[in-house]
């Protein structure tokens, strides 16, 4: 019995070697047994096997997008920019948000819980969701009715629920007023200065948030650095 399960066994490992060569239908490691995975390849010569130190090294110099500000204006920029140009930040872009104004519907503040408690039943009679705020510029809470990005649309807001609503003590407040704010961009941020803080910016870099246009291109390197060497005249 063994002597027949030694001469199977003999004979599975001939027909798996027999198959690994091709011999019965092609070789399993061959590339042409698959030719649809070759032509899915993307540019497959600039594919190169890494060891672990070198694969270590090349993280360590992934280009990063990040940005230090925000600030109001430009005025700030210039001294920043030189300061993360010591520190070996490159292609440093100013880039711009344009803020838009936010304006609310809402009571007046309340003096004390009680009172607060007052205005939300009045709002609750009338059917109408508020939230409790601490206004900017103001000490005490309000309720917050709507939000609106127009000044026009809070205004009509407002006439809206004065009218349908009876709600005659609620007002419109500015929250936010247009503006402006300021960063300044490097796409190849070094990791190396990833947390770097200084008085010239506010804060430590972080990556680059969406919403903000570019504002300047920066200085080629080569005009900058043929205006420093030369003489002053």
């Amino acid at each position: 019995m063994l002597r027949w399960l030694l001469v199977v066994l003999l004979g599975l490992n001939a027909l798996l070697w027999a198959w690994s060569q091709g011999w019965l239908g092609g070789n399993p490691g061959s590339a042409q047994r698959e030719p649809e995975r070759l032509a899915a390849q993307v540019a497959a010569e600039r594919w190169q096997a890494l060891s672990p130190e070198e694969a270590r090294r090349a993280l360590r110099h992934v280009p990063v997008c990040r940005e230090v500000g925000p600030w109001p204006d430009a005025a700030p920029l210039p001294i920043a920019r030189e300061a993360l140009a010591r520190l070996g930040v490159p292609a440093l872009q100013a880039w711009v948000l344009e803020r838009p104004g936010e304006w609310v519907v809402a009571t007046r503040e309340a003096d004390d819980a009680e009172e607060l408690g007052r205005k939300k039943s009045v709002l609750n009679r009338a059917g109408v969701e508020a939230t409790a705020e601490r206004l900017p510029s103001e000490s005490k809470r309000s309720w917050v009715v709507s939000r609106h990005a127009q000044r026009e649309a809070a205004q009509a807001a407002l006439n809206r629920l004065r009218e349908g609503k009876g709600l005659r003590a609620l007002r419109m407040v500015a929250a936010q007023a247009p503006g402006q704010e300021w960063v300044l961009r490097s796409a190849d941020w070094p990791a190396a200065q990833a947390q770097a803080q200084a008085p010239e910016w506010p804060g430590a870099p972080r990556a680059c948030a969406p919403g903000f246009s570019l504002a300047e291109a920066p200085a080629p390197a080569a005009s900058a650095a043929s205006s420093a060497a030369s003489p002053a005249r």
